[in-house]
């Protein structure tokens, strides 16, 4: 299954390279979306991280950190702990999507984190230096990941259950506490999975 979604997927990106991408249907996109749901589902070695922030809970307001400096900050750190907490400790590795603008910034944030930790850690041990930042036109497991932010995007901004709940099983926990994503709503009270399992 995995092979045939992977093959499907570089199928898409190169014909799109050279112009001679198919048409899908808003039905077909949607089963290709929910096939690769369904498979990382069903990966039991495989941990989710991710913050989700209601940017309706800082009312007109900048916040004093920039929401997704926040939010990359709480994925590193989640991410982070979970390779502490493995025994033996392992090393991880941060993928992204290349984007010239995001991957200055990440670079030297990561730096920062390494030189003086985040608000919650003091050293980051367990992580390579700084991402590595690779085009998802042509790395598939880039892809599988913007379908997980996708599903999760779509689950707290308009209640889109079906493929977040295929891909909930694997984001982290600690015995039952969720610990692998974050839905930020600020002070407005929320029900939703996430936050009653945080």
């Amino acid at each position: 299954m995995v092979d045939h979604l992977t093959g499907r997927m570089r199928h898409l990106a190169f014909s799109t390279q050279i112009g001679t991408r198919p048409h899908l249907t808003f039905a077909e996109r949607y089963e290709l979306l929910r096939q690769i749901a369904e498979t990382v589902g069903r990966w039991d070695d495989c941990r989710l991280f991710a913050e989700c922030t209601d940017k309706r809970s800082f009312g007109g307001q900048p916040p004093r950190t920039p929401p997704f400096e926040e939010g990359f900050t709480q994925v590193v750190d989640r991410f982070h702990r979970f390779l502490e907490s493995l025994n033996p400790s392992e090393h991880g590795l941060l993928v992204q999507d290349d984007n010239d603008t995001m991957a200055r910034r990440l670079t030297d944030l990561m730096r920062v984190f390494h030189e003086r930790g985040t608000r919650w850690t003091d050293q980051i041990r367990f992580l390579v230096e700084t991402p590595l930042f690779a085009d998802s036109q042509l790395t598939s497991l880039v892809q599988v990941a913007d379908v997980c932010a996708y599903a999760a995007r779509r689950f707290c901004e308009k209640g889109e259950a079906e493929l977040f709940n295929l891909i909930f099983p694997r984001f982290h926990q600690a015995g039952t506490r969720l610990v692998g994503v974050r839905h930020y709503t600020g002070r407005r009270q929320c029900t939703c999975q996430i936050c009653l399992r945080h």
